[in-house]
């Protein structure tokens, strides 16, 4: 441990510096601390919580035990101490550290972001601990990365997860300010002891190349600080462009995310990139290597109108349809859920329920009065009748308005559905026989007309939308 015995904290009065740190905090009706016992993160518990708490927030505290130091347990056992000696609320969460293509310290992360998702509410704001000395290590790892300008922007102050906020008070603040502060009041904090070893890259910049930098420039710690400042404010001028002609390109599609084609092909390959990253960005997607993007437009944005090209990182990719580029998921690639048909209860429709069938979702519910979106159709279906949700079978075919019969792949080019989302498309029919006989609705404005309803008062109002992918964004 290091400082002194802590004592109770909440009364002391607010330091002259920390004013308008409190000042520029989110509004919240809770704030969570992300807390690992650290320096940073303990004086966040005694010295922020008391003020917010007078604002009549709620406090909660997360300690990730990632179980990576023989002394990971005394750690969530001294946060724990911490916080019931301050009366705050937390939550130790264990995780499993497996790293998968990336370093020991980027698995956790991933694992630790992880629980803050599954554990923050609506409208929390998560304060994390990064000071000013881990924004000008961030920097210098990233320059050595060789990153760009987007890059250097290192740690954000603030930004969106998920529903909630993360924000770091204390990084325009240096550590031996935030040390001497709390050693004032009589904090303690754990030390890790891998942050002494040189092996990791981050260790390195902090005990060899850093001290060195400060002899020869004893700014050199704020100058790094402000190279992120300045990147930071470059970045939301270039976003707040590249959101202006993504609103552009965007095409209207119920069955996926997509720009258009021929908007993208005409630009310059530099500014291509730029907008499918600011894209993918926007959708919570991991981003791919620059040597994946050097392929867009001659492999994809060239393509002809029926070409299967596609491009591929992980489980992830591109690929044209109709002229327009579309996203693909990783849950497209999974097996068609619908292998053997749903059930629908009778008493489930009244109360209403969601299918989550991969990537989509279909909901359904017994509505009065209801209001019709393109995305949705209201059946006359008889109650004394099972209702099964089913997937694509080879021959089948449906009635159209008019009553003559229409393929399955006539059905899916008029709803505008990409061939690889074809067999996760679910459709409804009034017997675990998938049969023609059966067969009811294929989609919005695809339904048999003996059973179509939109002039009705009331019926079974059924809608088809994408599956949410998770946003856990693992980046600091």
């Amino acid at each position: 441990m290091s400082g002194t015995e802590p004592g109770l904290h909440s009364e002391c009065s607010e330091p002259a510096w920390l004013a308008p740190i409190i000042a520029a905090i989110p509004c919240a009706e809770r704030y969570v601390v992300a807390l690992s016992g650290g320096l940073d993160s303990s004086l966040l518990l005694h010295l922020l919580i008391p003020f917010l708490q007078r604002r009549g927030a709620g406090v909660l505290a997360i300690h990730v035990h990632h179980g990576l130091s023989p002394r990971a347990d005394a750690w969530a056992d001294f946060c724990a101490a911490q916080c019931r000696m301050l009366n705050v609320p937390m939550i130790c969460r264990r995780v499993q550290v497996v790293p998968q293509g990336e370093g020991v310290e980027a698995a956790a992360r991933s694992a630790r972001y992880a629980v803050f998702g599954e554990l923050l509410k609506k409208g929390d704001v998560l304060l994390q601990g990064h000071h000013q000395n881990d924004q000008a290590e961030t920097v210098l790892l990233r320059l050595m990365r060789g990153s760009g300008p987007e890059g250097l922007a290192a740690i954000p102050p603030t930004r969106v997860f998920g529903e909630s906020i993360i924000y770091r008070p204390w990084l325009h603040v240096p550590r031996g300010h935030l040390q001497a502060q709390a050693q004032r009041m009589g904090i303690s904090w754990v030390e890790d002891e891998s942050n002494l070893d040189q092996r990791y890259d981050r260790n390195f910049l902090r005990h060899r190349v850093l001290p060195s930098l400060q002899q020869r420039w004893p700014d050199a710690m704020q100058a790094l600080a402000r190279v992120a400042q300045r990147a930071q404010k470059s970045r939301q001028i270039s976003d707040a462009l590249l959101d202006r002609e993504l609103a552009r390109l965007m095409v209207p599609s119920r069955v996926a995310p997509a720009l258009n084609g021929e908007g993208l092909r005409v630009l310059e390959p530099f500014l291509q990139h730029a907008l499918v990253r600011r894209w993918l960005e926007q959708l919570g997607v991991p981003q791919p290597a620059e040597t994946i993007l050097r392929r867009l437009a001659p492999e994809l944005l060239a393509s002809k109108i029926d070409s299967a090209a596609e491009l591929r990182w992980g489980e992830r990719s591109l690929r044209m349809y109709r002229g327009s580029l579309f996203y693909v998921s990783p849950s497209v690639r999974q097996p068609a859920i619908l292998e053997a048909p749903v059930e629908v209860q009778w008493s489930d429709l009244h109360a209403g329920c969601s299918l989550n069938l991969g990537p989509w979702s279909l909901q359904l519910r017994w509505s009065r009065s209801p209001r019709l979106t393109a995305d949705a159709v209201l059946l006359d279906w008889p109650p004394e009748r099972s209702l099964w949700v089913g997937g694509r079978k080879e021959g089948l075919s449906i009635r159209d308005a008019s009553g003559h019969r229409r393929s399955l792949k006539q059905v899916f080019q008029a709803l505008g559905l990409p061939p690889w989302m074809r067999a996760h498309w679910p459709m409804l029919f009034l017997s675990s026989s998938l049969t023609q006989d059966h067969f009811i609705c294929a989609g919005p404005g695809w339904i048999d007309p003996q059973f179509d309803n939109k002039r009705a008062s009331e019926g079974l109002l059924v809608s088809w939308c994408l599956s949410e992918e998770p946003r856990i964004d693992s980046a600091r």
